[in-house]
């Protein structure tokens, strides 16, 4: 994994500025020149498009939801709430995955009777909503799920928000990479060369994605099906058959 480096927002804007023939300016998001009201709107809706466009490690929480049997069976989201991150929700207390629902199944469920059956912890996100299936739940549930939250700049006074407003806000996507994307866009608009940047930009994404997760261990030998129960990680190094 590798550190992002991160800017002010005003650092970014001037970085493009300068790199586009502009004069940097000392406020950029007080500045009323139409270059820099055009950069500040290139900048939110880039970190927009970022948030959407990779899992990024430093934007993943953790929410839980503890259900009680009998209790209710719709919960709000996260106030930040992005999107749920796939093959990441466990119902605790009975050891179970998660299990998504399309709407043919959720009404293939509600269909049937089916409440007085081992129906554990299947779900869908609907209208804004988590909402679990049996309803009302059969016994108490506890449900943890990673998600991508949406809060992805520390403005001035510390605080997570979804968007830049000034120049001190600090947008925690890589200043390089965030430049990159501005340029790439500013140049599009303006009907200017941008092929050139946009090489820049699809360097720095792919080298930032891939630094930002540690990778597995690679095996080119035969694969293998399963774990053994008995190999050199689950005996001890001395006494075995003692």
């Amino acid at each position: 994994m590798t550190t992002q480096t991160s800017e002010t927002a005003n650092e970014i804007l001037n970085t493009v500025a300068a790199e586009v023939g502009l004069t940097p300016s000392v406020d950029a998001y007080a500045d009323q020149d139409a270059n820099f009201v055009q950069m500040r709107t290139l900048l939110n809706t880039s970190i927009k498009q970022l948030v959407r466009s990779y899992n990024w490690e430093f934007l993943v929480k953790e929410h839980t939801i503890s259900v009680t049997a009998g209790g209710a069976s719709e919960f709000s989201l996260p106030d930040d709430f992005m999107r749920m991150i796939d093959q990441t929700g466990w119902e605790r207390l009975n050891r179970n995955p998660l299990q998504s629902l399309s709407a043919q199944e959720w009404q293939y469920l509600k269909g049937r009777d089916l409440v007085s059956e081992t129906v554990y912890a299947k779900f869908r996100l609907q209208q804004g909503k988590f909402t679990i299936y049996p309803s009302p739940p059969s016994s108490n549930l506890e449900i943890a799920f990673e998600y991508i939250s949406n809060l992805s700049v520390i403005n001035t006074s510390s605080v997570p928000a979804r968007q830049v407003t000034q120049s001190g806000d600090i947008p925690l996507f890589d200043a390089y990479l965030l430049s990159r994307m501005v340029k790439v866009r500013f140049l599009q608009g303006k009907g200017l060369d941008s092929s050139d940047a946009e090489v820049d930009l699809v360097e720095a994404y792919d080298q930032i994605t891939a630094a930002d997760k540690s990778a597995p261990i690679l095996n080119a030998g035969r694969g293998r099906i399963g774990v053994p129960l008995l190999n050199s990680f689950s005996t001890s190094d001395t006494n075995f058959g003692s």
